[in-house]
């Protein structure tokens, strides 16, 4: 999915910033997140809102 040059910034930003703190799953749940919401042409909303949440619980787990 792409969006505006804002979004498409803080989206690099936040999986930079996952990846140099060492969360590595929170990374990687995030990039399935912008996985399925990018398919077409069908987006799985579901299924980037499921990763897009396990991302968040796994940052909260370190915090």
């Amino acid at each position: 999915m792409h969006g505006d040059v804002i979004f498409e910034t803080h989206l690099h930003k936040a999986e930079k910033t996952l990846d140099l703190t060492g969360l590595k799953t929170a990374k990687t749940e995030i990039k399935e997140a912008i996985k399925d919401i990018s398919k077409r042409p069908n987006p799985d909303i579901t299924g980037a809102v499921q990763h897009s949440i396990v991302c968040l619980e796994c940052v909260l787990q370190e915090i």
